[in-house]
């Protein structure tokens, strides 16, 4: 009765079911990987006429250097107007997925952990933060509960503090003398 849609849903649900086996820890991405899949579907060519739906919506063929390995390790660097001199010049980011308004990738920040879109990237297709940081461990041979100690007692260093602090000199409105005159708009 409805072939061709359960058949192009049943490619969609295996895709989305092996990237989430293969990637382990994308229980929750579901609905990304499927945005990533549905873009990568479209812009494959099918078997029947060897031609993509994206060349017959735009006329053109697509840019497959385009695509990425989902959730590898990318490095996307800081616009110059936030960058600060002695800091990092990039967020550590996973990539997980496509744009949709512009030719950009969409990035989960592994620090801050919010998504962000750019497409001024470094991309490390062979490495992959959430398997390396669930399931294999730290390179440096240093045991991982021992790292997970030590960032719960970070946080919780930080969340013992509620509000910053304030200096206790009295606030002194400043006297230029007679000659200076203030203008405000």
């Amino acid at each position: 009765m409805n072939g061709k849609a359960g058949r192009k849903n049943r490619t969609f649900t295996e895709s989305v079911v092996s990237i989430m086996l293969n990637s382990e820890d994308a229980s929750h991405w579901w609905g990304e990987i499927l945005l990533t899949v549905c873009f990568v579907l479209n812009r494959v060519p099918k078997s029947k006429n060897k031609i993509s739906p994206y060349e017959i919506l735009k006329k053109r063929q697509p840019n497959l250097s385009y695509f990425r390995t989902w959730v590898c390790l990318a490095y996307v660097r800081i616009p110059y107007p936030k960058r600060v001199k002695l800091a990092s010049k990039a967020y550590e980011c996973a990539f997980i997925g496509y744009a949709i308004n512009s030719k950009a990738y969409r990035f989960y920040d592994l620090n801050v952990k919010v998504i962000i879109e750019s497409n001024d990237v470094d991309f490390y297709e062979n490495k992959f933060p959430f398997k390396s940081r669930n399931s294999e461990g730290t390179s440096g041979g240093i045991a991982t509960d021992h790292i997970l100690m030590i960032r719960s007692s970070d946080q919780n260093i930080e969340s013992d503090v509620t509000e910053p602090q304030r200096g206790k000199r009295a606030r002194v409105a400043k006297e230029y003398g007679p000659d200076y005159l203030v203008i405000r708009r």
